[in-house]
C-alpha cells in the first residue's frame, strides 16, 4: 500500500485544505469503471456489476435515460468534453456528442459553457489510473480549474472532483448499505455472478475522493454524510428541479452541507 503526500501532490492538498471534502463519498458500487460511471450520468448501471458497453443493453432491450436527457427535457444545455476516450458512447451510443477541451475552452472565454459540464481526462495518460501518473493527472486538473476560476463563470461555478472507482480492494471504512437503484431485468441475469463474490447493489463500493471547489464551499470543511455519485445527481436535481432518475438518487444526500450558498 502507498500514499502520496503534500510534497508529492502539492495541489491536491491545496484544494482539500481550502475548500470542502467528503470523507464518506463511496464509488456507487463495488466494481469496474463502467457501472461507476453509469451511475453517475444514469443512477443506475441497469443490474450489470462488469465493464459494458450499449451493445449489452441494447441487447436486452434496455433504453438508457440519462441526466443529460432529462436536461434536455427541461430545456437546459449540457456539454461533455474529454480529448481521450468517450465513455459515455461506448455506454450510451453516438447520440451524446463529446466535444474537446479546446471547445471547452473557448466556451469558458465567450462566457457560453453549458447548464452542466462534464470534464473527463484522457484513459492511461491524465485520468490518474494506474500506470498513469498521478502527478501528470494533477497537473491537468490544475489547467481546468485555474481555467475556470480565472475566468466570469467562477462566481457561479460549483466544481465536482471525484473518480469513478477505488484505487485498490480495501479500505479501513466499512462500506455501507445503499437502495436498490432500480428493478432492471439484468438484475437478476447478474444474480448468479454477485452471488459468487458476496456483494449486491445494496451497498457502496469502496470510497474515492471527492471534494467540492467553488466560491460558495465551505472553508477547510470536511463532510461526514454517506454519499456516492448519485449525490452529485441529487444536486443538479435540486439545482434545475429535476425529478429522481431511480431508486438511488431519490434518497441520496445532496452534499448541500458542503457549500454556504446563504451568505453569498
Amino acid at each position: 500500500m502507498v500514499y502520496y503526500t503534500k510534497d508529492d501532490l502539492p495541489y491536491y492538498y491545496d484544494l482539500a485544505n481550502t475548500y470542502a471534502i467528503s470523507d464518506r463519498y463511496f464509488s456507487s458500487v463495488m466494481g469496474p469503471t463502467h457501472p461507476n460511471r453509469s451511475f453517475l450520468l444514469a443512477g443506475t448501471s441497469y443490474g450489470l456489476c462488469t465493464n459494458f458497453s450499449i451493445a449489452v443493453l441494447q441487447r436486452y432491450g434496455i433504453q438508457p435515460y440519462l441526466i443529460l436527457d432529462a436536461l434536455d427535457a427541461r430545456g437546459l444545455t449540457w456539454g461533455y468534453y474529454t480529448d481521450g476516450k468517450a465513455f459515455i458512447n461506448k455506454l450510451f451510443g453516438a447520440k451524446y456528442v463529446k466535444k474537446s477541451i479546446a471547445q471547452f475552452n473557448e466556451a469558458l472565454s465567450s462566457s457560453t459553457l453549458p447548464d452542466v459540464v462534464f470534464l473527463d481526462a484522457v484513459l492511461g495518460i491524465t485520468d490518474e489510473h494506474p500506470t498513469a501518473d498521478p502527478i501528470t493527472g494533477s497537473s491537468w486538473v490544475q489547467s481546468r480549474i485555474a481555467s475556470i476560476q480565472n475566468s466570469a463563470t467562477w462566481d457561479s461555478s460549483v466544481i465536482f472532483l471525484t473518480y469513478d472507482e477505488c484505487g485498490g480492494f480495501y479500505d479501513h471504512v466499512k462500506v455501507p448499505s445503499a437502495v436498490i437503484p432500480d428493478d432492471s431485468p439484468m438484475l437478476k441475469y447478474y444474480a448468479a455472478l454477485r452471488d459468487r463474490y458476496g456483494w449486491d447493489f445494496n451497498r457502496y463500493g469502496f470510497r474515492v475522493p471527492f471534494m467540492a471547489i467553488s466560491p460558495f464551499s465551505k472553508t477547510h470543511y470536511v463532510s461526514h454524510e454517506i454519499a456516492d455519485h448519485t449525490s452529485v445527481l441529487r444536486f443538479i436535481e435540486k439545482r434545475f428541479d429535476i425529478p429522481p432518475l431511480g431508486n438511488r438518487d431519490a434518497v441520496a444526500h445532496d452534499l448541500m452541507d458542503l457549500f454556504e450558498f446563504e451568505n453569498n
